[in-house]
């Protein structure tokens, strides 16, 4: 019978000061990371213990020693101690074992570390959240579908500018061999990503190597800026499009619509598009294309726990005939009642929802 293990309780303040306390942690993590399952939910605790170890998320590793790193330079192997012992270390590092796993791992430090790229040159890395609300803020002045299509056409002229300009700036670089499909998926970033956020396999994520670094920026700049595009194009095709709270039922309970239990509906949008990325929804029309096992369990752990996170109206919590009734109007998915009732929001890295921050940070 395989050991349990569990999740270990880290001081982030005191792994600043204590190295030994840090070199520990970092031993108890890697037992506890290596036995999580599936590999996704150990990428998400990879970058929750990241952060709580003071550690940037790499695609690599780093080797964490027992006594201040700063007294020994070298290889990790020929750092020693004066009588010649060799100085304890880990090494801090998400391991893979399949191309699958790294396809996994790349893609999710991918969009990970990119919302910390705050722009390129001249170009601003602006979240997607930002660009809804400010639609939203001025769609209580203009048609919405109007406006929509204004922004529409000012987006795609900035996808085709940036691209274009990045296209100019890489054309004569030198590319190392083992970039040359980086390279050539640069070259068709924008269908590329609006590819993969209509639920394809689009990208070869075995490629990235870094996603803060040069040649993968058009991924970085570009990829909100593609979302913004399909919620563009999503908005125009609404009947009767009003962007305001007036067109919602004033309880939550008279709505048959998750997006009517929200406080907002750029929050909605952000969440929403979030399980595109995931590859759990179908962009633009958000039915569950997911048919992984436990599809239906995590439908119901994600409207719970959005209710935990604070993002609906009046703290108002669905029953669980609800929960039925906004599964099958959201996300075309059919639940049993049982489903429903048994089915908890998770507190711990289940169901993959850790992604998910608490409404006041989106």
């Amino acid at each position: 019978m395989s050991q349990k293990h569990t999740e270990p309780e880290i001081d982030s303040q005191r792994v600043l000061t204590d190295q030994h306390y840090k070199y520990e942690k970092v031993g108890e993590a890697l037992s506890y990371m290596n036995s999580i399952e599936p590999y996704e939910d150990r990428v998400y605790y990879y970058i929750k213990a990241c952060e709580a170890l003071g550690e940037e998320c790499r695609f690599g590793s780093m080797p964490i020693f027992k006594e201040s790193d700063k007294e020994y330079g070298g290889e990790p192997r020929l750092r020693r101690y004066e009588n010649g012992e060799p100085v304890p270390h880990h090494f801090w590092a998400l391991k893979e074992s399949t191309d699958e796993e790294s396809r996994i791992k790349r893609r999710i430090l991918f969009h990970e570390r990119r919302r910390k790229v705050s722009g390129w040159k001249n170009w601003k890395n602006e979240s997607l959240a930002d660009r809804i609300t400010r639609f939203i803020e001025q769609s209580n002045n203009w048609n919405p579908v109007e406006l929509a299509k204004t922004h529409l056409e000012v987006i795609k002229t900035d996808i085709e500018r940036f691209h274009r300009e990045h296209t100019e700036a890489m054309r004569d670089r030198h590319t190392p061999g083992r970039l040359l499909e980086l390279k050539r998926q640069r070259l068709q970033a924008p269908a590329l990503i609006e590819s993969e956020l209509l639920g394809n396999r689009a990208i070869d994520w075995l490629t990235f190597i870094d996603s803060t670094d040069k040649e993968s920026m058009p991924f970085v700049i570009l990829w909100d800026m593609v979302a913004y595009k399909l919620f563009l194009i999503q908005q125009i095709g609404k009947p009767n499009n009003t962007m305001g709270k007036s067109d919602r039922p004033e309880n939550p309970d008279d709505s048959k619509r998750l997006e009517d239990w929200f406080e907002y509906t750029s929050k909605y949008a952000t969440v929403m598009n979030l399980l595109v990325e995931k590859g759990w929804c179908q962009a633009g029309t958000y039915i569950w294309i997911d048919e992984s096992g436990g599809a239906k369990a995590t439908v119901v752990a994600f409207i719970k726990y959005l209710h935990a996170q604070g993002f609906y109206r009046n703290n108002k919590k669905p029953s669980n005939a609800q929960i039925v009734v906004l599964a099958k109007n959201t996300f075309g998915v059919d639940l049993s009642i049982d489903t429903a009732k048994r089915t908890s929001a998770p507190r711990s890295p289940s169901h993959n929802l850790t992604f998910i921050g608490p409404a006041s940070t989106h």
